[in-house]
């Protein structure tokens, strides 16, 4: 027996492609050619939507232009053989780019790690924040003096109250004014909590750019290059608690970076 049709949009999925593209690719090979208007008949998704995942399924390599009829520009797919091997191929090059980054990774922290506590003390790259009004204080001040991005993985617990979090949206406006980028994924499980989707509508009014993905291995959050604060769970304190790792060092910023992008690439629009 044969898959079904939300077998394959499932399997498409897991692939990397969103919901919608897995739809339109799906209509895309069943016939010879077609015109965007006609798509909107075989799925649920609208006639603006269309031209949307039409155009990332051509950056994909998953479908391309055909010709042009009174109807208008006609599509049709690309052969599924030739498109899910490219795409797979190109997921092999992201893991094994994630691999060096971990391994990477592994060597700089395991010598943090392997450092003792007197002359971690010394570093003066590297900041333990203990408590939820000093690692407040500190975000706050990164923010609000950042100049190009910040990248966000953002999971429980949150430090910041609804009232925090409104103030914070009032400068996080006047950063995407003045340019600077910020970009955050949040998890699935979380993303239907109250804070989440109040704080979802917040950062979308003032053009942050969100996405969402299973699951996150870290909470983390990344500025302008140099700075990175993580969040810990603390192995001696019992019992709730919040602990961050702050580390001016632009090369595991840079590391970093590659594990934000791998994941953000991953994730799909809040909706999808």
């Amino acid at each position: 027996m044969g898959a079904t049709k939300q077998q394959v949009i499932t399997d498409l999925m897991r692939m990397g492609l969103s919901e919608r593209e897995a739809k339109v690719y799906q209509v895309l090979v069943s016939v010879s050619e077609i015109t965007a208007s006609a798509i909107p008949r075989y799925t649920s998704i609208s006639r603006t939507k269309v031209y949307e995942v039409l155009d990332s399924l051509i950056v994909k390599g998953f479908c391309k232009e055909g010709s042009s009829n009174a109807d208008g520009q006609t599509y049709c797919a690309i052969s599924p053989q030739i498109a899910l091997t490219g795409l797979l191929r190109n997921e092999e090059e992201k893991l094994n780019e994630l691999k060096k980054v971990n391994h990477e990774l592994i060597l700089f922290l395991e010598n943090i790690y392997n450092t003792s506590t007197d002359r971690l003390k010394d570093a003066d790259f590297i900041e333990v924040l203990r408590g939820r009004q000093e690692i407040i204080h500190r975000y706050t001040v990164f923010r609000k003096n950042v100049q190009e991005e910040v990248l966000e993985f953002t999971k429980s617990p949150f430090a910041m109250t609804p009232e925090e979090f409104d103030l914070e949206a009032e400068w996080t406006e006047e950063l995407v004014r003045k340019g600077v980028r910020l970009r955050v994924i949040y998890e699935y499980s979380e993303i239907d909590s109250e804070w989440l989707r109040y704080a979802h509508k917040k950062n979308m009014e003032v053009g942050v750019e969100s996405r969402v993905i299973d699951s996150l291995p870290v909470k983390m959050s990344l500025f302008d290059r140099r700075l990175t604060m993580i969040n810990l769970k603390d192995p001696i304190v019992t019992g709730p608690n919040l602990t961050a790792l702050v580390i001016e060092h632009q090369e595991l910023y840079s590391l970093l970076k590659v594990a934000f992008n791998y994941y953000w690439d991953r994730a799909k629009a809040i909706g999808e």
